[in-house]
């Protein structure tokens, strides 16, 4: 990037705005994925079904190919928004049959929650958000692209990388 600012308000502003599409783009992809990973693990592993068929079901248990199933699981039904204010940098990420709140109230609350009977094996709570939460708090991935992002508009060299 080879650009001039005359003022610290106007670098802030470019800044701002290079942060928000590599939010939009790359690290919105790695949550996603992440989320994904999180939904295969605490949902589609532990349990298989017996009296119906999963729309991605790779046979082994696990869920397979999520892309258009439609599925919980399918990033592009997971729609996103970012939000920068001040040093925190928020992604939100929600499921397309309910984008006025963060995920589906009715599938993903029963899905983290567990409903009825909790004595039933397919009833338990599987919170697949907190996994994804702590997953990223341990692999970093999302800083990872964020940093990347930026070096590919910055220039390597130009972005703090510890």
């Amino acid at each position: 990037m080879n650009k001039s600012f005359t003022s610290l308000s106007a670098l802030e502003a470019e800044i701002i705005k290079q942060v928000n599409k590599v939010l939009e783009t790359k690290v919105a992809s790695v949550v996603k994925d992440e989320i994904t990973s999180s939904i295969s693990e605490k949902i589609y592993q532990p349990f298989s079904p017996s009296w119906y068929d999963r729309r991605a079901d790779n046979g082994v248990g696990g869920m397979g190919n999520p892309i258009g199933t439609g599925s919980v699981a399918d990033p592009n039904e997971m729609k996103h928004a970012t939000f920068l204010s001040g040093s925190e940098i928020s992604l939100e990420v929600w499921d397309e049959a309910d984008s006025s709140r963060p995920w589906s109230k009715d599938l993903t609350t029963a899905l983290i929650e567990g409903y009825g009977s909790k004595d039933q094996w397919y009833n338990i709570p599987r919170d697949f958000l907190e996994a994804t939460r702590e997953e990223l708090s341990r692999n970093k991935n999302h800083v990872d692209a964020m940093k990347d992002g930026l070096e590919k508009v910055f220039g390597v060299g130009n972005v703090i990388r510890s």
